[in-house]
């Protein structure tokens, strides 16, 4: 796909990349999950060779089963500090028809790659790269993120984000976004991931700074979402108790998503 030929269709991509706040990326690439359209008689040897291309890897097709997950080691928390039961949150769909099919003179790219936006995540090979100053519970790391809030410290928030590296090499060949069809640059999308970051911290330190939170729980609603190389808990709202016992828990829902890998946490991304 040549980025002038189709400037709205990436267009489009970039939009939905920018709209998602916990970037699961199952949204994003639309342009590449519907079925191609048949072939016109005049580019039937064309289409034919892209056919004869994508047989190889269309020979056995890979389920989530056939692909290995990164193991949970999240744990149950301890007597004060609760971690509920995680569910497993579903990863991909079918998304419907687009409306770019009206477009005159529209045409999807070839993409042998979407099944992997129906299933989730792509076929990767295991990664060597850590989580750099990750935290080795993840009662430690929300533990860090109260002390940012209590101390009304942005740049603390901020320490504890995955960075550029850890995205691009760890979390983005993972992502169905990243195949080639939808040829969405990976520093463009860092860049998204980044400003759901400021704008998550800043409100935040909007909602919370300088309050005297303690949390005692964590819940996570869809839940854990796994890869190979690492794990995405989506959707994460801490309880947090002030001194005064009689008072409900406060509820704090900006931090939205946690990475794991190999037993470190790091925040993934806030939620502005």
């Amino acid at each position: 796909m040549q980025r002038g030929k189709n400037k709205d269709l990436w267009l489009l991509t970039a939009v939905l990349l920018a709209g998602s706040a916990t970037l699961s990326w199952d949204d994003v690439a639309q342009a590449g999950n519907e079925p191609q359209k048949k072939a016109e008689a005049t580019s039937e040897a064309t289409d034919g060779a892209h056919t004869a291309q994508a047989q190889p890897a269309a020979a056995k097709a890979v389920t989530v089963e056939d692909l290995p997950e990164h193991p949970v080691t999240i744990g149950t928390g301890t007597k004060d500090f609760v971690i509920d039961p995680i569910p497993r949150a579903e990863m991909g769909r079918v998304l419907p028809p687009s409306d770019l099919e009206k477009m005159e003179g529209f045409e999807y790219p070839y993409d042998p790659e979407r099944d992997a936006v129906t299933r989730g995540r792509r076929v990767a090979p295991e990664v060597d790269f850590p989580l750099q100053n990750g935290f080795t519970s993840l009662q430690s790391l929300v533990n860090e993120i109260m002390i940012g809030l209590r101390s009304g410290d942005p740049k603390h928030l901020d320490r504890l984000c995955i960075n550029s590296d850890e995205f691009k090499k760890i979390c983005w060949p993972e992502f169905p976004q990243s195949r080639p069809a939808p040829q969405v640059p990976v520093d463009e999308a860092y860049f998204f991931l980044d400003r759901n970051q400021v704008g998550g911290i800043a409100k935040g330190m909007g909602l919370y700074k300088g309050l005297d939170l303690h949390a005692v729980r964590v819940h996570f609603d869809p839940g854990v979402k796994r890869y190979r190389n690492f794990n995405l808990y989506d959707g994460m709202t801490i309880y947090a108790k002030t001194e005064d016992e009689k008072a409900p828990p406060v509820e704090i829902k900006f931090v939205n998503t946690i990475i794991e890998r190999n037993g470190l946490f790091k925040v993934y991304t806030y939620k502005d």
